[in-house]
């Protein structure tokens, strides 16, 4: 897998052997880098739930953003995350997070630096049923972390509810095997 543009186009991500890893195509990253634009990703920290073999969220680095969290569950992958952005030379961009998606807000609000929002979000759960509705809360819980155009998106096969606390979908897109659902996150001001 090889980052498709930016300061890092061309840099290969390699996966650890017995990877459970199901990284995002180069379809996929383009549609959704694109949902995303360059002034969004560029204006803000990216936080990529799920991230797996981190291919998205070092395509988000790599075209501008100032900021990547990338959480993980899995230690070895938390590990392989962090190879791969100590390889690339931008360890200093990046925070690899070791927690369960459903509650990682709470620590990204903690690591923001002053002044910084996250201005772009995506997950990309693993397809297990029902895992992809479980992360929609937590995305809630700290409605101050989000900019005010801040966009979240998430591939999955399921079937997501149309209303959500906290967040209102734009848009729901086909893309392969599964749907990127787009929402955008009620921000701390209209709570």
């Amino acid at each position: 897998m090889r980052i498709t543009s930016g300061e890092l186009k061309g840099r290969e991500i390699r996966l650890a052997k017995n990877s459970r890893a199901r990284p995002a195509t180069g379809f996929v990253r383009e549609l959704v880098m694109n949902l995303f634009t360059p002034d969004r990703l560029q204006s803000g920290a990216f936080l990529d739930i799920c991230a797996g073999s981190g291919i998205v969220g070092l395509e988000a680095i790599s075209r501008g953003a100032p900021l990547l969290f990338s959480v993980e569950v899995d230690r070895r992958t938390c590990d392989d995350l962090r190879a791969s952005a100590r390889d690339f030379g931008i360890e200093e961009r990046v925070r690899v997070l070791k927690v369960d998606g459903r509650r990682c807000t709470g620590v990204v609000a903690k690591q923001l630096p002053e002044g910084m929002k996250v201005s772009c979000c995506f997950l990309d759960p693993p397809y297990i049923t029902d895992m992809a509705r479980s992360l929609l809360p937590g995305l809630a819980q700290a409605p101050d972390i989000w900019s005010a155009d801040a966009l979240i998106i998430m591939r999955t096969p399921d079937t997501l509810p149309e209303s959500n606390a906290g967040l209102e979908l734009l848009e729901r897109r086909k893309a392969g095997n599964a749907s990127l659902w787009v929402f955008r996150p009620k921000t701390g001001s209209e709570s």
